[in-house]
């Protein structure tokens, strides 16, 4: 009866999120946070630490995107720590992704990259082809910022591989606009610019609503 009750309690948690990814895909992301906000105090109130760490985990990224970076670290330490109690990996990959992700919107490149490299590390592990290939090309996007555009490349063509393979769409969005920064930084800015006018419209078509701490290096 107990567990029946815990699983009911959970289906409550994920329905916030759920909720949460709704309103994040129509461009929301303070009302998303305001979701997410609530899925935390009714998973702590539940005492479910997966529900939380989750919780916390998506409220990051969702300050990430709103450029709140200060406040995701917040959230994301506490994440991290969580899964690591739990012995989640792949929510110690997640967790390791966005931590890298944040180090290199603040410029720290050398931090960022051992955290993706640990992420990419962790989904290879486990199996997960997706998030191996989303964190591929995070992982390129931090080596294309150091200069290394040959090391980049293959990256973001490994990454592609596996993107095609699962049939993620949105993540091949992201790991072909970085593609296409490695194109022009290899001299070739007329195949770059048509490869970024393709990624726009499979954003369009996909309705991906680009986070506003990457809208300045969106716009080109």
């Amino acid at each position: 009866m107990l567990s029946r009750e815990v699983g009911d309690k959970r289906s409550i948690a994920d329905a916030f999120l759920l909720l949460a990814r709704t309103v994040i895909n129509q461009g929301n992301y303070s009302g998303a946070y305001s979701v997410l906000e609530e899925d935390l105090a009714f998973s702590r109130e539940m005492g479910d630490k997966w529900s939380v760490a989750l919780a916390l985990y998506h409220l990051a990224r969702t300050a990430f995107a709103q450029g709140d970076l200060a406040q995701a670290q917040t959230m994301l330490q506490e994440s991290l720590a969580i899964h690591k109690e739990l012995g989640s990996k792949e929510g110690i990959g997640y967790t390791l992704r966005l931590a890298g992700q944040l180090a290199f919107q603040q410029s720290e490149d050398n931090n960022a990259r051992p955290l993706l490299e640990e992420s990419v590390a962790i989904f290879k592990e486990v199996g997960n082809k997706k998030e191996t290939g989303r964190s591929l090309s995070h992982l390129a996007k931090v080596i294309t910022s150091q200069g290394d555009v040959e090391a980049a490349n293959t990256l973001f063509e490994q990454s592609l591989v596996l993107l095609r393979e699962v049939g993620d769409k949105e993540g091949m969005a992201f790991c072909l606009e970085g593609l296409a920064g490695v194109i022009a930084a290899q001299g070739e800015p007329i195949r770059a610019v048509l490869l970024w006018g393709a990624v726009d419209s499979l954003r369009e078509t996909l309705s991906i609503p680009i986070p506003l701490v990457e809208t300045a290096s969106h716009d080109r």
